[in-house]
Formats: C-alpha cells, sequence, structure tokens
C-alpha cells in the first residue's frame, strides 16, 4: 500500500520533448513527468459536465476515476500526510504542529526535480504546521507578492507567471483556502462550506491554465482530495489493513474524487469497473507505476 521513495523511478533521463509536467490540485498532489506514451484508448463524449458544470467544458477531455480512496479511515492530517508522505504517525489531528515527516517535496527535492506550490486565498498552506517548512513558506509567500519566485507562491500570481516565457518548474502543487482555517473565502469544498466556490475556483485553475496552449499542451491536470468529508458512500473502502502507532485499521477510508485532464485523448474514460486499477491518495507518488497502466505508456 505504501510505497518506498527508493522505488520511484526518475523520468529525468528523458529528452524534452518526451516530458510531461503534472500540476496538482485541491488536496493532494501529484508528481512526475509522464514518458513517452502508446495510442490512448479512443475518446467518447460524456454527459459528466452538466454534473461538474464548472470543471471541464463540454468536450470531455477528462478521465473520472471514480474508484480512488482515501488512504485512512481518519480525518485531514493523516491522510494528508498519506498523500505527501505514503505514511502517515497520525491517528486523529494534531492539536499542535505536524510530526516531521519526509514529504515529496523532500524527494523531488533531492532528486533535482524543480516544483512550487501555490496558495489560494491570503493565508498560510497546509503544511506551515510542519516546523521545518515555516520560515521558507513565510519568506517565500512574502516575497511572492513583489514578484518572488520562491517554492511558495501565491495563487494570484499563477495566471501571469503561467503566461510568461519564464521556465515553470516541473511539478506544481496547488492548495485552496480552506474552511477549517482562519479563511475569508475557503473554496475547498470542504463542508460546511459549499460546493460553488471550488467549482469557481477550479474554473479559474482551468482557464489559466488553457490560456497558454503551448505549455497547456505538456501538462495534465490531476484533481482530487485527501478524504471525503465524512459523507456516506454506497461502495465499500478496500479492507487493507495498516498499523499506526499500535493501532490497526482494518480498511482504506472512503472514496473521494479524482479526474484527470490532458490534451490528451482522456475523454469519457472512466476507471470504475471491476477487474481495474484502484487508487489511494498515495498512489499519487507512484505515477509511473499506476498511470503508464491507464494511458498505455511505453519507455
Amino acid at each position: 500500500m505504501i510505497a518506498n521513495p527508493s522505488q520511484y523511478r526518475s523520468t529525468r533521463h528523458l529528452k524534452d520533448q518526451d516530458r510531461k509536467r503534472w500540476v496538482g490540485s485541491c488536496r493532494v498532489t501529484f508528481v512526475f513527468p509522464i514518458p513517452r506514451r502508446r495510442t490512448l484508448q479512443p475518446s467518447w463524449d460524456t454527459s459528466m459536465p452538466q454534473h461538474y458544470p464548472h470543471l471541464i467544458s463540454s468536450r470531455g477531455n477528462y478521465c473520472v476515476c471514480d474508484h480512488w480512496f482515501s488512504s485512512l479511515p481518519l480525518g485531514t492530517q493523516a491522510n494528508r500526510l498519506m498523500a505527501m508522505a505514503g505514511e502517515s504517525t497520525l491517528l486523529d489531528n494534531s492539536g499542535a504542529l505536524l510530526p516531521d515527516q519526509q514529504l515529496v517535496y523532500d524527494w523531488l527535492t533531492q532528486h533535482q526535480i524543480s516544483w512550487c506550490a501555490y496558495q489560494s486565498g491570503d493565508f498560510l498552506p497546509f503544511f506551515t504546521l510542519m516546523a521545518r517548512l515555516v520560515p521558507e513558506i513565510a519568506t517565500s509567500l512574502t516575497l511572492s507578492q513583489i514578484g518572488g519566485k520562491g517554492r511558495f507562491r501565491r495563487y494570484s500570481q499563477l495566471k501571469s507567471e503561467w503566461n510568461s516565457s519564464d521556465t515553470m518548474p516541473n511539478v506544481v502543487f496547488i492548495e485552496p483556502e480552506y474552511t477549517d482555517g482562519p479563511h475569508d473565502t475557503p473554496n475547498d469544498d470542504h463542508a460546511p462550506t459549499g460546493v460553488q466556490p471550488g467549482q469557481a475556483f477550479l474554473a479559474d485553475l482551468y482557464a489559466t491554465l488553457i490560456s497558454n496552449p503551448a505549455r497547456w499542451a505538456k501538462t495534465m491536470l490531476v484533481v482530487t482530495y485527501d478524504e471525503h468529508g465524512g459523507f456516506f458512500d454506497h461502495v465499500p473502502p478496500f479492507e487493507i489493513p495498516i498499523t499506526i502507532n499500535g493501532v490497526t485499521l482494518p480498511t482504506t477510508g472512503v472514496r473521494v474524487p479524482a479526474f484527470v485532464v490532458s490534451t490528451l485523448r482522456l475523454g469519457g474514460i472512466c476507471i470504475s469497473r471491476e477487474p481495474g486499477p484502484h487508487f489511494a491518495s498515495s498512489a499519487a507518488r507512484r505515477p509511473v507505476c499506476y498511470w503508464r497502466r491507464i494511458l498505455g505508456c511505453s519507455e
């Protein structure tokens, strides 16, 4: 269930034209360029945009993953650590700071893969709760307001930077403004906040990405969530036990929404039926394994 970072494959050896940029949105993250691909499955139109009217145009150029599960039957902080670290030492939300764990940020840095994170709103990203990241986050966000390009930036700067001639990082994380923080206009789709602000946020992000066709042609956007918000789901979680701090959890968490959006012919693909791939939020850290199977990628 949990991958060791040493098992990940680097794609830095690929030629520039074979690289694809990954953009992570909402509440989890997605990493690695994807390699050269074979012919993908045929595209077909879908009626899904009527259910997510602000997400994607009616062309249906996206893949729906309805067997994507939160990693743990727990809350936000534990599942966010699973998504970003592949493991969690928390069973409940921390009363103060998060435990210091190695994150995908660290893995990318160690493997010299460029990355940055854009934060919606005027407050702070989630991992400000990890003490060692506070100095860099505070400095980067402050400089971002005056044109600085550290690894933590304000979302308000994304459109101008995306449409500039400057090189963008290989991996981009997008964080919403959170409901459970001291924020003015949360847009994370987390109850009790309504879904309209979150849909508007995704619409703005999508409009920004397609505003630069050349850059968008080399980009894949993955939208999903680290946990489900406490709502009922008729699909049971997987019976995959995991032990955290001496406590064995018998299953994964429940399903969360997931979309993959790209200029690749992904339209109408729905990953749902048995037999087929299933995902946990931490699967985002293993795209070379999972996404090759879905997209038919080769070396």
